[in-house]
Order: structure tokens, then sequence, then C-alpha cells
């Protein structure tokens, strides 16, 4: 079969395709879907055409883009990807209370992130030019913002647990972030010459109100122009006496309900009292605090969802709910806000949540979200806070693993964010490395940079076993890859890229070729090919014994430049006495010791001068003699006659 890249779908329909006609699919890597026609073929047995013949010999390999693959969400993918790490390193440099506090702040890190990007894609959208792309960056500015939605949510219930489990505050917390309709009315309301003769003034105060913003409602309630009145008065003195719970208040929580109480019933008796008659925003106002029902039901639509009215209720009339009594709460409020047939899935992850069913939390995120960047990252945090364990649910290992293979899979298939999903793969211990190897098997190598990355994350994890695809041949070994690469090179002329992909590939037998190469070059032009390279092999050149013998003889010509004469010839003689040194290159050494030979401080003892000799004189006996051997043979043994006789008086002036 032929597969086809490249094919336009703008209808989505698949040319010579149905599934109901036997057609196919499989998943590919990532964001791939290859679709085929029915591998049974029959051949029809009359005139009448078969439905199962002819077959499309062609794969369509469809390909679609995420919500994390553009400009505006990959700062979100860097940023994230760093948070995961710091929680990995955390989880066993941490423990038991210590790391309750820090996975609220690895939390909150998370929602930082999220809130970010919310911001970048709306700024993104604000300087769109084209209609298409301006509504793209909306709607994703608008999943990102649930996104958030549901993790603060998560965080209050499952992270961020407070002592006696009273949850309202954070509640409360999480419905001012992000409703924030009170602000958008209040600050039309103060553009307008009389702002209190529109209905949008009063509706700025109830949000505030519903929200529990007392002093944001008070300082409203001041610029109206009765605010001077005793019944402006009676209400800014109930707004301003309103008590709150705080878990680091000085108070029990018993106590907390007596003065919450006492204040309600204060509120109850100016209302029936008709302290606020003369006002209906007033009255209105004061039916809230006293948890009025029926008020709350007039001005529902003020609160937006469901869960919004559900926590003002609360504040009104249960201030002490605890986080396992908001599942059947809520439903009632759904009811009231007659949302029951129009649930959305957004609306179905919160219930799952206040019903405490995590398992369902993550299905319905998996169900919603075209990525698995969400699900995974709360996945792991949930089950390193220990949630998962506590709703025993025995796969909870393997429930955080999957749905990080599934998000590192998703970034393996992208070009240039692989990497990333790298890191993600190495925290999976069971099926991880197993993903890891099969994926980069199959990343193409386009670049010699590309190459470099793949060969050092295969061989920090000691993959010399994998076979990765390449454009030189179709399946090459790991190691191997770094000798095409360095055969590459070679052609090109490249000695000193050719030997560092020799020396990565850890290739003796390449090593040994390039090393002579090397040597040949530099007994034609006298010169060294990437001295900066030799330089630094350091213990690269144990590669190969023709590869030390090259950084060695560097050495030397490094030795001979700093005038350390004595250092230079011992290592000469070694080279030789120690066979390390090519046969063929011998003659090059020898011509190599005549200035040391010729110099006026003798630098050879008379041992080293018999070693000397002795390797003359098996040279001279070869039948194929070294080119440049006989114009020089006569004028090294008169060196070397000389050298030894300076060395014998030398000697023997010394041990006398």
């Amino acid at each position: 079969m032929a597969l086809q890249r490249e094919i336009d779908y703008s209808r989505g329909v698949i040319p010579d395709w149905s599934l109901s006609e036997g057609g196919k699919f499989e998943w590919g890597r990532g964001n791939h879907l290859l679709v085929y026609g029915s591998s049974v073929c029959r051949k029809p047995q009359s005139d009448r055409p078969s439905k199962f013949s002819p077959c499309s010999p062609k794969i369509h390999q469809i390909k679609w883009d995420t919500s994390l693959q553009n400009p505006a969400t990959r700062k979100l993918v860097n940023e994230s990807h760093a948070i995961f790490l710091t929680l990995q390193k955390l989880v066993t440099e941490v423990k038991d209370n210590a790391l309750k506090e820090q996975l609220v702040k690895i939390s909150r890190r998370y929602r930082s992130v999220l809130s970010a990007c919310v911001e970048n894609l709306q700024n993104d959208a604000d300087s769109a030019h084209d209609g298409e792309t301006k509504n793209e960056y909306i709607l994703q500015s608008e999943l990102f913002y649930k996104l958030e939605l549901i993790w603060n949510l998560c965080e209050i219930l499952f992270i961020d647990i407070k002592p006696g489990g009273v949850i309202l505050c954070q509640l409360l917390e999480w419905i001012r972030l992000h409703f924030t309709e009170g602000d958008r009315k209040m600050e039309v309301v103060l553009e307008q010459e009389n702002p209190w003769e529109q209905q949008e003034a009063w509706d700025a105060v109830f949000c505030f109100v519903f929200q529990g913003r007392t002093e944001d409602a008070r300082k409203l309630l001041q610029t109206h122009p009765n605010s001077s009145r005793d019944d402006f008065s009676s209400m800014d003195e109930l707004l301003r006496k309103m008590p709150f719970y705080q878990s680091v208040t000085t108070y029990s929580l018993t106590e907390f309900k007596l003065r919450w109480h006492h204040w309600q019933d204060e509120c109850r008796c100016r209302l029936q009292d008709g302290e606020f008659a003369a006002v209906d925003g007033l009255e209105a106002t004061c039916k809230i605090l006293c948890g009025d029902w029926e008020m709350f039901q007039e001005l529902s639509e003020l609160c937006e969802t469901w869960y919004h009215l559900m926590v003002s209720r609360l504040l009104y009339t249960d201030p002490t709910v605890k986080a396992h009594d908001l599942f059947s709460i809520a439903q009632e409020c759904i009811t009231m806000f007659d949302s029951v047939n129009q649930m959305t899935h957004l609306d179905n992850t919160l219930l799952a949540a206040m019903e405490f069913d995590l398992q369902q939390v993550i299905r319905e995120c998996g169900l919603y979200l075209d990525s698995w960047w969400f699900v995974a990252h709360l996945t792991d945090l949930l089950h390193h806070g220990g949630q998962l364990d506590l709703q025993q649910l025995s796969y909870s290992k393997n429930l955080r693993e999957f749905q990080l293979i599934d998000y590192a899979s998703s970034l393996m298939s992208h070009q240039s964010l692989w990497q990333i999903g790298v890191d993600y793969f190495d925290h999976c211990p069971v099926l991880g490395r197993q993903y890891l190897e099969l994926f980069l098997e199959r990343i193409p190598l386009t670049s010699e940079i590309k190459t470099r990355k793949v060969l050092a994350l295969a061989e920090k994890r000691e993959m010399f076993h994998l076979e990765i695809q390449s454009n030189e041949v179709s399946w090459i070994a790991a190691r191997s890859i770094a000798k095409i690469k360095g055969m590459n090179a070679l052609r090109n002329g490249m000695l000193g890229t050719a030997l560092t992909w020799a020396v990565k590939s850890k290739d003796a037998c390449f090593a040994s070729v390039l090393a002579d190469k090397f040597l040949v070059e530099y007994s034609e032009s006298g010169q060294f090919t990437s001295p900066d390279l030799l330089d630094n092999l350091g213990s690269c050149m144990l590669v190969s014994d023709r590869l030390t013998f090259l950084g060695k003889y560097r050495e030397f010509h490094k030795m001979y430049e700093e005038k350390e004469f004595k250092e230079a010839s011992a290592l000469l003689v070694s080279l030789l006495a120690s066979r390390l040194a090519p046969k063929y290159f011998w003659v090059t050494l020898l011509f190599d010791a005549l200035p040391l030979l010729e110099s006026e401080e003798v630098v050879f003892s008379s041992r080293q001068t018999f070693q000397l000799m002795y390797c003359l004189e098996e040279l001279q006996q070869k039948t194929d003699k070294p080119p440049g051997l006989k114009e020089k043979e006569d004028l090294l043994r008169l060196a070397l006659t000389r050298n030894l006789a300076r060395a014998f008086i030398s000697e023997g002036s010394q041990d006398l």
C-alpha cells in the first residue's frame, strides 16, 4: 500500500474510504490516524460488482493540531515541564507534612502558568487581524480558563485541605477569581452621571454580596446620594459586622457559629422591623444576608452558573459546610438554575469533583480536552498527594503512568517538543523505557544536531541496542548511526568531524582508520588537521591503540614547542619501544629525534639511544624499506653514535 501524507480533507471526507464498507483505521504516533480499506478483497463470482472489490491501495495519514501546538501555548508546555520535574524531585526528598505543603505550592504554580497562558491567548486574540485566527485564540483562551477553574476546585478539595474541613473561604476565593461581573458592572455604573438611577448599580451590589465582598459593597453603597440616611447606615453596619471563618482565627468553630447566628438574627430583626422598606435594593440586600431562598431564585442570573449560586447560597445558609456535603447542595442548585438538561463536560467534571469521584473527573477531562496535558499533570499531582490511593483505586500507579505516557506520546510526535516528552517517559517506571525506545527508533534524523541529541539521549540511558531511523539508511544500530555520520564527514573531507563521530560511536576500527589518515596527512604536509580536537581528546583517545598513539604524538609536539626536551624525548622513545607507533611512522619518529640528538644538552640517555638504534636496525632489515630512510640513514647513524658517546661521558661523570 502507498502512504499518502498530504491530502486536503476540507470537508472531512476521505476519498475511497468508508467505515461501513469495510474501511478500517489504526492510531499512529501522537495525533495521527491511519485509515485504509478492508484487508479482505474478494473476487466477485458474478458480473455484479462486490463491495469488497476493488480494495483501496492507499493508506491515508490524518494528522490534526491540538491546543498545545501553537506559539501561545508552547510556554505552558515548557514551564509545566519544569514544574513536573521539580515535583518528581520533591517526592524523593520531602516526606509527610512538608510534602503536603510543597504539593500545594506545586499546584499553585501549575495554575499560575495556566492563567498566564489564558492572558497570552487573550492578548494574541486582541492583536489578531484575521477573523478566523482571532476566533481560534478566543476559543483556546476559554478552554484554558475552564482548565484553571477545574484545577482550582481540585486543589481545594484534594490538595489544600484545611484543618477541620471547613471549605467555604476557599470556595469564595475560587468564585471571586473566576467571576468578575461585579467589577465590570461597577466600572460601567461609575462612568455614568447618575449611576443609582440604573438597575446595574444595585446589580453590582448584589454581585459583591453574593461573593462575600462586603467591603466592596460598602464602598459602592457609600456613593449613593442617600448614603448618610439611617437605613443605609444600618446596612453598612450589617455588612461591616458580617463574620467570616478563617482556620487561623483565634476563636473556635463553635464560637464562630454563635457569632454568625447572632449576626444573621440581627439581620432578620432589622428586615422584619422594616428598616429597609423604603429602598427595594437595600431590602433585597438584607434578604440575601438572611439567606432568603426566594431572593436567591429571583437574582440567580447574577450568579452566572449553578456553582456560583451554590457558593453564594452556602455563604448565607451554611458557612461551616464541609467538603463532603457539597454534592447534595450542588444538585439542588443545578435544579434551581435549570441546568439539568444542558449540563456540559465542564459541569459534569465539577460535579464529579464535588462527589469526590476522581475517576470520573479524569474521564470527563479526557473526553472534553484535545490534549493530555491537563489529565497527565493533575493525575500525577493527585497520585503523589495520595488521593488516588484514598479512593481505593487499585490501579492508582498505572492510571498515573498511562496518562503520562499518552501525554508524552503526543509530545514525541511534535517536531520540537519531543525532547520534553523524553523526561515524562523517564518517570514512568513500568512501561516508560519501552515506549521511549520505540519512539526514539522512529524519530527521523533530518539534521546533524538532531542526530547528536538522539544519540546523547540513547547513550545516557544505555540504549545501545536501539535501531534508529536515519536518512542515510533505513534502520541502523544506535552506535552505528554515529559511524554513518562519521563516514559522511570523511567523504566530505572533514577529518575532525569524522573523528568526533568515531569517538561517539566507540568504534575502534573506524577510529584507527581515521587516526591513520591524520598521520599520513601529517607525514605529507608536516601539519595536523584539527589540532584543537587532538589536544582535547582526553580519555577518548583510549577508544583504539592507533588513536592513543595519535593523541600521544600530539602531546610530544606540544612538549617540544614548550621546550620540555627531556620529557619530549622520553615520550618519543616510549612510543617506539612500546610498539604503539605504526611501523610506517617509525621513520618520522626517528627524524623527529634528530634535532634532539644534535642539541647542546644531552636529552637522550644511553639506554634510550640504544632503543633508537634498535628501531633503526629493525627498519634497515626490512625488505621494503620505508621511503626517505635511505637518504637520512647515515645522518641518523652519525647522530645516534655521537649522542651515545656524549651520553656515556655525561653518565660517567655523574657516577664519579
